[in-house]
């Protein structure tokens, strides 16, 4: 059964994502969520799905000093941690060694990359972002996490999920 939420939730969750700040910090995590399907037409949500898709995910993300990598308009910042996350439907796992973070321009997002393996197999990056605001500021249940797995070799997306942490939750320290 997929539940529908309607448009104007949609705009609601927009709204509560748009934060300004800083989000260099270090970020823990874990719990778990059902995967979420956005849909969009034209660059704009349109639509969400949630599905009965369990998903676990656990984090850590820290901060170091240097440049990792700087590009036309981004900076990547040295980083280390860990992500696992195993999707319940396929059994599918993805493990990743952080190695970068970046800006997100939002106080309590945090975002983190890193090489990645997908059900062991190697070749692949991985970037997990965190938003603990959308829980309102409560601790626990409702912080956002999305994660996207691509091909090391053309960053084609391989997989992607996201959603609500129904269990668990996203800190900042």
């Amino acid at each position: 059964m997929k539940r529908k939420l309607g448009l104007g939730l949609v705009f609601l969750l927009i709204l509560v994502l748009i934060v300004t700040g800083t989000g260099f910090t270090k970020m823990t995590g874990g719990g778990w969520f059902y995967d979420t399907i956005i849909i969009a037409e034209e660059g704009e949500i349109v639509d969400i799905i949630f599905t009965e898709n369990m998903i676990s995910v656990a984090f850590n993300g820290q901060p170091q000093e240097g440049i990792y990598q700087q590009g036309d308009g981004y900076t990547l910042t040295n980083a280390k941690g860990q992500l696992q996350l195993i999707d319940h439907a396929t059994g599918d796992r993805i493990h990743c060694k952080i190695v970068a973070t970046r800006d997100t321009g939002k106080p309590e997002a945090s975002f983190y990359a890193g090489p990645a393996t997908f059900n062991g197999d190697d070749g692949y990056f991985v970037g997990v972002e965190f938003h603990n605001d959308t829980d309102f500021g409560e601790i626990g249940a409702g912080d956002w996490v999305s994660v996207s797995l691509h091909d090391e070799g053309s960053m084609t997306v391989v997989k992607s999920y996201a959603g609500f942490l129904v269990g668990g939750t996203a800190k900042q320290k």
